[in-house]
């Protein structure tokens, strides 16, 4: 009787023991197929990360040419035709039937007014605004302007009106570089740790992004 008891738990035993073995070797390919895939998974994102560093850079290519100006009434032409004084944002109104060539002629005519460059139409390859959502302004209760964006096919214009934005300081008018999407959020975060005292200062160039640390780099 106990001989009997004794062949069944040893065979018991046996196939309990052919079990976990089976198991083991199961878990164990699984476990190398999981860090395949960690691997493969791995490669992917460097290659995704590539080729999104790749179209970045072919995006701000398409841009360098570019300049955003942001706060420029949209009637700004009609006011500074009747009025030799700089008009503030709070002067003016949304111009719905802003075109292209009124929104070049206003380019043109604020770089000459309030920037002393002379802008020659030769010099600008397109000038429109941007088409987005209406946004009020949060101290005059008015829509604020579209951003202007302006292409040249002047290079050294661009650079001597980026030069001259200073003289904007205080107007609510702002120039800008055309900043990919990437560019912009990076530059958004280091003006922040300017604000922050982690940098000493940021700023753009030709579309890239260039920071200067506090220990002296950059």
């Amino acid at each position: 009787m106990l001989s009997c008891l004794t062949d069944d738990f040893s065979k018991r035993f046996d196939e309990l023991k052919s079990e976990i073995n089976k198991l083991t070797a199961e878990l164990h390919s699984r476990e190398t197929q999981i860090a395949e895939l960690k691997i493969d998974n791995t490669r992917l994102n460097s290659r995704i990360q590539q080729h999104e560093t790749r179209i970045d850079a072919l995006e701000a290519y398409t841009r360098v040419d570019n300049l955003v100006i942001c706060g420029l009434p949209e009637t700004y032409a009609n006011i500074a035709a009747a009025s030799n004084t700089f008009p503030s944002t709070d002067e003016c109104d949304i111009s719905p039937n802003e075109d292209i060539f009124a929104s070049e002629k206003l380019f043109v005519d604020f770089c000459q007014q309030s920037l002393h460059i002379t802008v020659d139409p030769s010099d600008i390859s397109i000038c429109h605004r941007l088409q987005r959502r209406p946004s009020m302004g949060p101290r005059t209760g008015r829509p604020t302007p579209r951003p202007l964006i302006v292409r040249f096919s002047n290079r050294k214009i661009k650079s001597r009106i980026l030069a001259a934005r200073k003289q904007l300081k205080g107007s609510n008018i702002y120039i800008n570089e055309h900043l990919t999407k990437r560019t912009n959020d990076l530059y958004t975060s280091a003006r922040r740790m300017v604000k922050e005292k982690q940098l000493i200062s940021s700023w753009t160039s030709n579309g890239r992004l260039l920071i200067k640390f506090r220990d002296g780099r950059g």
